[in-house]
Formats: C-alpha cells, sequence, structure tokens
C-alpha cells in the first residue's frame, strides 16, 4: 500500500494493498507506482499521516507478522495532531514507525524525525540530502525493512556524487 499525504485532508492511496512475492508481481506494483501523479501539495500533516495509515492497516487483506510504516518527508509537521502522540499509540499497536527524511529545506529534520516520528521494534530512520537521492534510499530502506533489519548505517551520506 502506498499512502501519498501532505495537508491534513490530503491522505490518498495511490497504490492499495498489493501481495509482492516475485519478479512480475514486483514490477507489477512498480508499473502502477510510477503511473501516478503527486496529487498532494500543501502543509504537513505528519500526525493525520500516521493516522491515515494505521486505519490502512487494520484494513489489510492479510494478517502480517510486523506491520511497518514508513514516513518519508521533507518537513516538520506544522497542521494536525502531535506525530509522536500518534506515534506513541501507534507503537504500543506493536506497529513499527521508520522514517527517511529529506534534509534540503530543514537541515536537521533527521533530529525531529527520530526524536517524534519514528519508534517501535527495530525503527530506523535514513537521511538523504537531496531529492536526487531518493530513489537510492527508499531502495535501501525498502529492503532493510524486507529482510525485518536496520541498515547497517545511517544513509546521510547519500547524497549524488
Amino acid at each position: 500500500l502506498v499512502l501519498e499525504w501532505s495537508d491534513r485532508d490530503k491522505q490518498s492511496v495511490t497504490v492499495d494493498w498489493t501481495r509482492v512475492s516475485d519478479r512480475a508481481s514486483g514490477s507489477a506494483f512498480a508499473a502502477k507506482l510510477r503511473a501516478g501523479k503527486r496529487s498532494s501539495n500543501g502543509l504537513t500533516a505528519i500526525g493525520d499521516a500516521l493516522l491515515a495509515a494505521g486505519a490502512a492497516l487494520k484494513r489489510a487483506p492479510d494478517k502480517a507478522e510486523r506491520r511497518v510504516i514508513d514516513v518519508s518527508g521533507d518537513g516538520m509537521a506544522n497542521v494536525g495532531p502531535a506525530p509522536a502522540a500518534i506515534r506513541d499509540a501507534l507503537v504500543a499497536q506493536g506497529i513499527t514507525i521508520n522514517g527517511l527524511a529529506i534534509l534540503t529545506d530543514e537541515p536537521w529534520l533527521d533530529r525531529y524525525y527520530d526524536q517524534d516520528v519514528v519508534g517501535g521494534a527495530g525503527a530506523f530512520l535514513l537521511q538523504v540530502t537531496d531529492f536526487q537521492s531518493f530513489a537510492t534510499a527508499i531502495k535501501q530502506k525498502l529492503l532493510a525493512e524486507i529482510a525485518a533489519r536496520s541498515p547497517t548505517k545511517r544513509l546521510a551520506a547519500y547524497q549524488m556524487q
């Protein structure tokens, strides 16, 4: 499931629950993801995004051994419920929240994500210094999550050379 988010009322499922079990299903998922167009912009409502992701997990078609929410963004929450409170409630339900902080406009955003967004068993945070590095970082993040282990290093060094 891919949930695009921004402002309080802008959470949109761009790719619904999809079982990815081989190269063909992975390619089909990637094609759906690439076909989507960004529809959200506005303020940054991380708390609302976490609430929407938690609700989406409740409607998952299968019972998962692990429940993980990925939050990627380039700004701190500036509207809606406090992310830390929502994070704590989700973590209490056994959900892990991993983060990917894009440090283009707010170079301290990784500290904010670390304190207010990321949490739960095995949670980790990656940082990228620019949008061009995002694809590489998100691939590393997804591979680490699929393997159920944290990356071996923080990815602050992800920057196009």
